[in-house]
C-alpha cells in the first residue's frame, strides 16, 4: 500500500509501522465499532486513499540488507498519476499510472517499471532493462524490484476497487489507538497476496504497519513506517522512512523519501511504454 503502496504511498505512497502488535481478531456485531467512530473497513480505507496527491514525483533511497550485515544501496524516482475523472471513475479504462526509474547504482541507471492500473484487470505492466536496452511487456506478479524486498505490487497504490475490506478491533500501538483493517484482494487482481492487515493511525489515516500473507496463507512480509517520520506535504501526509521485511528470507529494505514534488503537471507521454529508458529524472 500501497508504500512504496501506501507505505511507499506515493511511493510509495509509503505506509506502515510502529511496534510489534498482537494480530487482530475479527470484530463482532456487538463490539466491532466504537460508538464514536462508526466506520466500516471500506470507509476507513477510503479515507486512506483520500490522503493522496492528484499526482506526485518523488525520489527515494533504498538500503537492502540481510542478517549477515551486508547492505546494498540504490536510488529511484517514482512518478504516480491519478487518472480518474471528477466523479472518481476510470478514464479510458484506467484508474492510475505508476512509473519507477532507477537512477543509482550506475549499472541499473534508467532501468524502469511501468504499471498502468486498469479498471478491469489485468493491469498493463512493462519493464525496460538496461542490460538488454529493450522494453518488454511483463507480468510483475511477485517480482521484486531489483535487489530489494519491495515488489511492484507493494509500490503502486492499491485502489479501493481491487480488494474487499473488513474492519477488525482497534489496537493500541506505541501508546495510541489504531484502526485495524483486513484487505483481501479480489481473485481477478491475480495478487501475489491472499490478504493484508493494516494498522492505520487515526489522525491522518496513514497506515503505520502492514502484514502480508501469500496465497498459501503464510505470513511473508511486514511493512513498517515510523509514525514520527510522517510529514505534511501540502495537506498530504507521507511517512518518509519505511522498512519492508521479508520474513521468509530474513531480509529487509529501508526506503527513505528524499524529495517530493506534489501535484506536478504530467502529460500522458510520461507513461508511454516506448519512452521507458529514454529519460531519468534527477
Amino acid at each position: 500500500m500501497t508504500a512504496f503502496s501506501n507505505c511507499l504511498r506515493g511511493a510509495l505512497a509509503l505506509a506502515v509501522f510502529a511496534a510489534l502488535a498482537v494480530p487482530a481478531s475479527a470484530a463482532t456485531d456487538d463490539d466491532a465499532l466504537p460508538s464514536d467512530v462508526k466506520m466500516s473497513g471500506s470507509d476507513i480505507y477510503k479515507r486512506v486513499t483520500k490522503n493522496r496527491f492528484r499526482s506526485v514525483h518523488q525520489s527515494m533511497e533504498l538500503t537492502s540488507g540481510d542478517r549477515s550485515g551486508t547492505e546494498e544501496h540504490s536510488r529511484m524516482w517514482l512518478t504516480w498519476m491519478n487518472v480518474r475523472d471528477a466523479g472518481d471513475k476510470a478514464v479510458d479504462g484506467f484508474f492510475s499510472k505508476t512509473i519507477v526509474v532507477y537512477s543509482d547504482p550506475f549499472d541499473l541507471r534508467n532501468t524502469s517499471y511501468l504499471v498502468l492500473q486498469r479498471e478491469a484487470p489485468p493491469n498493463d505492466q512493462f519493464m525496460y532493462a538496461r542490460s538488454t536496452r529493450k522494453v518488454r511487456r511483463v507480468n510483475l506478479r511477485a517480482e521484486t524490484i531489483l535487489g530489494t524486498d519491495f515488489s511492484s505490487e507493494d509500490i503502486a497504490p492499491r485502489e479501493l476497487e481491487s480488494a474487499s475490506f473488513q474492519r477488525l478491533l482497534d489496537e493500541e500501538i506505541a501508546g495510541a489507538a489504531r484502526f485495524v483493517v483486513e484487505a483481501k484482494p479480489k481473485p481477478e487482481q491475480e495478487s501475489q497476496y491472499s490478504r493484508f492487515v493494516m494498522y492505520i493511525e487515526k489522525e491522518h489515516f496513514v497506515p503505520i504497519r502492514t502484514l502480508y500473507w501469500d496465497t498459501s496463507g503464510v505470513q511473508v512480509k511486514e511493512l513498517l513506517c515510523d509514525p514520527a517520520s510522517i510529514k505534511d506535504f501540502g495537506g498530504v501526509f507521507i511517512p518518509v522512512k519505511s522498512t519492508m521485511k521479508n520474513l521468509k528470507q530474513d531480509t529487509y529494505t529501508v526506503a527513505t523519501v528524499e524529495k517530493v514534488e506534489p501535484n506536478p503537471k504530467l502529460s500522458e507521454r510520461v507513461f508511454d511504454p516506448h519512452r521507458l529508458g529514454k529519460e531519468t529524472k534527477n
